[in-house]
């Protein structure tokens, strides 16, 4: 699966033209003048890629190998937005930086954002769309979770542990989706079962491994793991056990943790 990439919501000639128009227009390239838009056949231009690179469209989007096409691997989005303005409509590929944004302002005709309707927001990671609530977005704080997502994907784990923190939190905004991530160090993702944790628990009180080890068979660790969980707040999730550091979540999460830790 990784030797391909999926361009979400690119399922015909029309829609694949506008994209490599507007990633054309990220990366300079001099076919696809700004001024030339809405005069330009994006159906050609999407039939004319598809021919020279191949890959498959599906209901999910237009799917590729990597190694078929340098522009689309250099440009791989955690989120995209469909916008839509009073002159055209665009596709924003996020995270972008200032410059790609500002592209995309002139391409849509408008001085910010805000003059824009965003139509359609997509996820490249899997669940997100089910957990990051998709009404009343902007595209400045799109942007910055699609920068928090990214660098979720370089740590093992993280992107696992945010997941668990949204079907805990159940943000509802977006904006609130970005808080979680701003603060997911505030959040530990526990990968230990009752028994282990039971010795975890005696590690923070001072013990060593001599001593458990010493005690192991005379205790039952995984009692005392399972009651330090319901005390320390820990969630279950279909992502895995998450706890919030700072203060445990509160009563009212037991319902969403999936029946709790039993």
């Amino acid at each position: 699966m990784s030797d391909y990439i999926l361009i979400p919501n690119v399922n015909s000639d029309v829609t694949l033209g506008r994209y490599v128009a507007v990633t054309g227009q990220f990366h300079g390239d001099p076919r696809f003048p700004e001024a030339a838009w809405p005069y330009l056949d994006f159906a050609k231009i999407g039939a004319e890629y598809y021919a020279e690179h191949g890959g498959a469209y599906t209901h999910a989007g237009y799917v590729l190998r990597k190694q078929d096409d340098e522009l689309v691997r250099e440009k791989a989005s955690q989120i995209q937005l469909d916008l839509s303005s009073s002159q055209t409509q665009a596709s924003v590929c996020l995270p972008a930086t200032k410059e790609e944004l500002e592209r995309v302002k002139r391409i849509l005709g408008i001085d910010c954002f805000a003059e824009a309707a965003i139509t359609k927001v997509s996820f490249a990671a899997p669940y997100m769309d089910e957990h990051i609530p998709t009404t009343g977005v902007c595209v400045e704080d799109a942007n910055e979770l699609a920068w928090a997502i990214e660098a979720m994907q370089r740590e093992d784990g993280e992107l696992l542990k945010y997941l668990s923190v949204l079907s805990v939190e159940q943000p509802g905004t977006m904006q609130e989706a970005l808080r979680c991530a701003m603060n997911l160090d505030d959040y530990e993702r526990i990968t230990e079962d009752t028994y282990e944790y039971g010795q975890i628990v005696l590690r923070r009180i001072g013990a060593d491994d001599e001593l458990i080890d010493t005690i192991d068979g005379y205790m039952d660790f995984e009692k005392l793991g399972e009651d330090a969980m319901a005390e320390d707040g820990v969630r279950r999730t279909e992502f895995g056990l998450i706890r919030r550091c700072s203060s445990p979540f509160s009563e009212e999460t037991q319902a969403l943790g999936m029946g709790g830790l039993s």
